[in-house]
């Protein structure tokens, strides 16, 4: 497996040797939890851990909340070269699940198949565990059980809940093993810090950003931005720059006006990352909420910011700068920066909700080039 010989750190290496002890045990119908916060290495270890299951001999597959999540484990499945029994999948797919409307949420329901859909695994890991709900926790502790089918959840205990619970589900289960990841490390990835931007790191903006949209912001508009007090940080990878952004402050919200991840740097996640550390850090500034506006064009930013929370609360007519002369709109997009928001909560479960009901590849998915402007 690629990385077998990267150190791991002593939390790391805890929960490898009590992940073999669990796994070695007769299985009790007890699942194995990962928790960590992110940049903890919860992927990389979880590589390992599968790597032990295939050892061992079982029959093993993947899973996650949506199609994306799903998307992203299969990348690093090929990356270890690692290859399980049965395609990876959402939890919804593996476990014959149909979706059923309530309002604006989809919940789960079992099939005639549902009962039988574990019959023939081993184990099987999910990924973003902390989007999973009582009902689909409910649903799956039951199709293991009658098989003996190991079941190991990974997941950020930091994420929000599923709407209405006030913690997820997961890592609330009384009757579990597993361990705690509390080191911020990255395995064959970046070790990420936040910087603050300044007139002197413009040049390698620059390249950047005329790398990554039609319309860039011109060095004038970075220039008059930090003149004007507002805030800019850069994303530094082991002291390469690999994103930025802008935002200033009314009152109590936050307005981000530029979020940006280098190209070449893409689709490994770092926006996801930035835009985690942004909103702590935002938050711990004392803002309430924070606005952005963003192109109804740029499907994976809308994605990324609708599962972190942001709800669309209106529309700016002919905002962006178009080809031919033309404009386009932008959608106004707003979260709250309490992780006891309701409506929040509402948001995100939306998002998860649609993301799981589509039927899509991951080629598909893949295709979605992350433009991550604001």
């Amino acid at each position: 497996m690629n990385g077998g010989a990267v150190a791991l750190t002593p939390h790391q290496q805890q929960a490898e040797a009590a992940f073999a002890v669990w796994l070695g045990a007769p299985s009790q119908g007890l699942p194995f939890v990962l928790s960590g916060y992110a940049g903890t290495g919860k992927t990389f270890l979880s590589m390992r851990l599968l790597a032990a299951a295939e050892a061992a001999g079982l029959c093993w597959t993947v899973a996650a909340p949506t199609h994306k999540a799903v998307g992203v484990l299969r990348s690093h499945l090929s990356a270890a070269d690692l290859r399980p029994t049965w395609y990876p999948a959402t939890v919804h797919r593996l476990l014959r699940l149909k979706l059923k409307r309530q309002g604006d949420l989809e919940r789960c329901e079992a099939t005639a198949q549902t009962a039988a859909a574990l019959e023939h695994l081993g184990l099987v890991l999910i990924d973003e565990a902390s989007m999973v709900d009582s009902n689909l926790l409910e649903i799956t502790l039951r199709c293991a059980q009658p098989y003996g089918t190991r079941l190991v959840f990974v997941g950020d205990p930091a994420q929000l809940p599923p709407v209405g619970e006030p913690r997820s589900p997961v890592f609330a289960l009384g009757r579990r093993q597993g361990a705690e990841l509390r080191d911020v490390v990255r395995h064959q990835g970046p070790v990420l810090q936040l910087q603050p931007l300044s007139s002197h790191d413009l040049a390698s903006v620059m390249v950047i950003e005329n790398q990554a949209y039609a319309f860039p912001w011109t060095s004038g508009n970075f220039r008059d931005a930090l003149a004007a007090g507002y805030t800019a940080l850069k994303l530094v990878d082991q002291g390469a720059m690999v994103g930025y952004c802008v935002y200033m402050r009314v009152l109590e919200e936050a307005h981000l006006l530029n979020f940006t991840i280098a190209p070449p740097r893409q689709r490994r996640g770092l926006g996801q990352a930035f835009l985690e550390r942004l909103l702590a850090r935002v938050a711990d500034e004392g803002a309430a909420s924070m606005l952005l506006e963003v192109r109804p064009s740029n499907d994976a930013g809308i994605r990324l910011y609708a599962r972190n929370g942001f709800a669309e609360i209106g529309r700016r007519k002919g905002y962006y700068p178009a080809e031919k002369g033309s404009r386009e709109d932008a959608l106004l997009m707003q979260r709250a920066l309490s992780l006891q928001a309701q409506g929040l909560r509402e948001a995100r479960a939306r998002a998860i909700a649609a993301d799981a009901s589509q039927e899509g590849s991951f080629a598909m998915a893949q295709a979605l080039a992350p433009d991550l402007r604001s």
